[in-house]
């Protein structure tokens, strides 16, 4: 029986033609403000203890604000908002429609877009997991507020 959150036929055959599919409304906005609270909290109690390595790594130096965080390393480990969004069963289904069931997070970041911030270049996430199938993994992209091309969304090549 088909999972209750899975892809339509249209959005399958667009992620087999393109490599990429977009599914918008997944989360409830309510569940991205929590999210986006919860990732702020975190980043100001990250960026409180970080030593000169740490902020090399983790604080954006171009950002037009002082001491913006770039990125935050695997919130689905470190914070129970981000666990419950990665375990429900409405991306769950979405992502078991590509790979099958029983999938698991390898890996997770919050990145954060301050005013002037630096760019993130383009790249293919596969080379920085190193699946040993090329259908192996799926990079589930949330955004978690509005994305738009003024305020630098995220962008897809096709195949």
């Amino acid at each position: 029986m088909p999972h209750k959150h899975a892809l339509t036929s249209e959005q399958r055959r667009q992620f087999d033609a393109n490599g990429h599919v977009t599914i918008a409304g997944v989360f409830a906005p309510d569940e991205m403000d929590t999210a986006v609270a919860d990732a702020t909290a975190w980043a100001d109690q990250v960026l409180s203890d970080l030593d000169e390595r740490g902020e090399q790594w983790f604080v954006d130096r171009r950002a037009t604000v002082a001491h913006a965080p770039r990125k935050l390393d695997d919130p689905v480990f470190h914070r129970p908002v981000f666990r419950r969004l990665a375990c429900d069963g409405r991306l769950i289904g979405l992502i078991e429609s590509l790979l099958g069931p029983n999938v698991s997070v390898a890996f997770s970041q919050v990145f954060f877009k301050p005013p002037g911030g630096a760019a993130k270049p383009a790249h293919q996430d596969n080379f920085y997991f190193g699946p040993t199938r090329d259908d192996g993994m799926i990079t589930a992209w949330i955004a978690l507020d509005e994305a738009t091309v003024e305020n630098g969304c995220l962008r897809f090549a096709d195949g």
